[in-house]
């Protein structure tokens, strides 16, 4: 009862790592988002007001902002539209990479190995031969993120599993060996992918500000 206990708590606490880096990194790419927009909205509403005065009474404000800046105007929307899908995306990167760091840290390669063995045991009596395409594979794969979803597990670990899982390959297996063992190699490429990925980084969503506000940038002072 008391395993019990502190397994749930242990849970409880990966899902607010997990929690808590996502809701960090969005937040981050999500103000540098809004005060892009915003600054920008209104270096082009100067432009508008000066240069295309007549039009803005007549078209809503990004129609005559679209006629004075064509390429300001175009990377502003197109930050407006596209960043929240991409911060959302790098958000769970960096959320999953945080979880895998504190799981590894916490209960080391043992535990992990012991939960892949309990998750991964579907591919166990998988023949090779069922494998030898890359289709039949995509489909065992699909049908294992399928009974990781409906599994009883914690959630985080299932999206830590379920991340590790969709990045696994065949390349390179040797399907014709007769002692080819499917379910040991899925689980030691998961383990290296969670393990490769132990290690949160916001590089990239840096890397997006840092376009962001090159964009807001170019529409201040160029005449683009």
């Amino acid at each position: 009862m008391e395993s019990i206990r502190n397994n749930i708590s242990y849970f409880a606490k990966l899902s607010g790592v997990f929690a808590g880096a996502f809701i960090k990194s969005n937040l981050l790419g999500a103000l540098s988002t809004i005060v892009v927009f915003i600054a920008g909205l209104i270096r082009l509403g100067k432009e508008v007001s000066v240069g295309a005065s007549a039009r803005a009474s007549e078209f809503p404000f990004m129609v005559a902002a679209f006629i004075a800046r064509p390429v300001g105007a175009t990377l502003l929307l197109l930050v407006l539209v596209i960043s929240p899908f991409i911060i959302y995306g790098l958000s769970s990167r960096y959320a999953i990479a945080k979880v895998a760091g504190k799981l590894l840290k916490d209960k080391g390669f043992s535990y992990l190995d012991t939960l892949l063995d309990r998750l991964l045991v579907q591919f166990k009596n998988l023949q090779p031969q069922a494998l030898r395409t890359g289709v039949n594979w995509s489909v065992e794969k699909l049908k294992a993120l399928d009974s990781l979803k409906h599994s009883s597990e914690n959630i985080v670990t299932k999206k830590l599993v379920g991340f590790a899982l969709k990045k696994v390959s065949l390349d390179e297996a040797d399907l014709q060996d007769e002692s080819f063992n499917l379910a040991e190699l899925i689980k030691s490429r998961v383990m290296n992918t969670i393990e490769e990925m132990a290690t949160p980084s916001l590089q990239l969503l840096w890397l997006l500000i840092g376009i962001q506000w090159l964009i807001l940038l170019l529409i201040w002072f160029t005449g683009w």
